[in-house]
């Protein structure tokens, strides 16, 4: 399986193909597109690569990126080459994208990984380096090999597009993707099922502790426990329900505050994601 964003494969029908080391080409079939984050899955067959050069995936991070963590990114320029350098992040913040004219695939409900630099490149990874031996499943998988370069991913350095009404036009923007919600999809995919998915069909957004305490009325025992259970301060709120949809069966409406889901307290997108999918089992 490759990952890859919804600017990249924007339709599940098509042709699509894969270059592998900048030296092969292969023909892919899209075998998943996430409704309403930016990624997608599709897959190929390994044995038309007609090499015994060993190819070695990096693990999924399981825990989330931070503010002034230093990551390697590692990516391909346009003509192929191979970039990578050191960076941190800067900021991760909610993707905030409006409707485009016609209506098009947007990403909501979902975060973006910011760092001080990138190269100049057409895409890539950013990567949390581990210590030899730390690699996870994949370290694992590569035997007692001494790999000083063993890492997990983070994010997918994914392209975003954003509808601009001054300009009537949709532009492309490259950010850190997280990974945290592709796990599920692709262990599914990998176990040879389809993806289940569950949703409260609502559009959310993250309103800082003070306002929703100050100027939403939270309640002190909520706001402590919100302090207890993230450092960044924040809460989720319901920006709008979907067209069409009757959000969390009628029982949600525009500015409430979003502290739980089946009794389970949520503080982010990926929260309230893994919360619902959870009662939904």
């Amino acid at each position: 399986l490759v990952v890859v964003d919804r600017n990249t494969v924007p339709a599940a029908i098509g042709d699509a193909r894969i270059t592998v080391a900048g030296s092969v080409e292969l023909p892919a079939t899209v075998r998943y597109l996430h409704p309403y984050h930016n990624f997608g899955a599709v897959s190929y067959d390994a044995s038309l690569l007609q090499t015994d050069r060993p190819m070695r995936p990096l693990p999924l991070a399981r825990r989330p990126a931070e503010a002034g963590e230093v990551l390697m990114f590692v990516g391909t320029t346009v003509d192929g080459e191979m970039v990578a350098h050191e960076c941190v992040v800067t900021k991760v913040q909610r993707t905030n994208f409006g409707d485009a004219s016609p209506p098009r695939f947007r990403a909501y409900n979902g975060e973006a990984i910011h760092v001080d630099r990138l190269a100049d490149c057409m895409g890539g990874v950013l990567v949390r380096p581990l210590p030899a031996g730390e690699g996870g499943d994949s370290a694992a998988a590569a035997g007692d090999e001494d790999d000083a370069t063993a890492g997990e991913v983070v994010a997918l350095l994914a392209s975003f597009s954003s509808y601009e009404d001054s300009k009537r036009s949709n532009t492309e923007t490259l950010m850190g993707l997280p990974v945290g919600e592709m796990h599920g999809p692709l262990e599914a995919l990998v176990a040879g099922k389809a993806p289940f998915l569950a949703s409260l069909d609502v559009e959310l957004h993250l309103t800082p502790l003070s306002m929703a305490r100050q100027g939403l009325g939270l309640p002190q025992e909520w706001c402590e426990r919100m302090e207890r259970l993230s450092l960044r301060r924040q809460v989720v709120a319901v920006t709008r329900c979907m067209p069409g949809m009757d959000g969390a069966a009628g029982t949600l409406q525009e500015g409430d505050l979003l502290l739980a889901v089946n009794g389970e307290p949520v503080v982010s997108f990926l929260d309230v994601d893994e919360a619902v999918m959870k009662a939904c089992e």
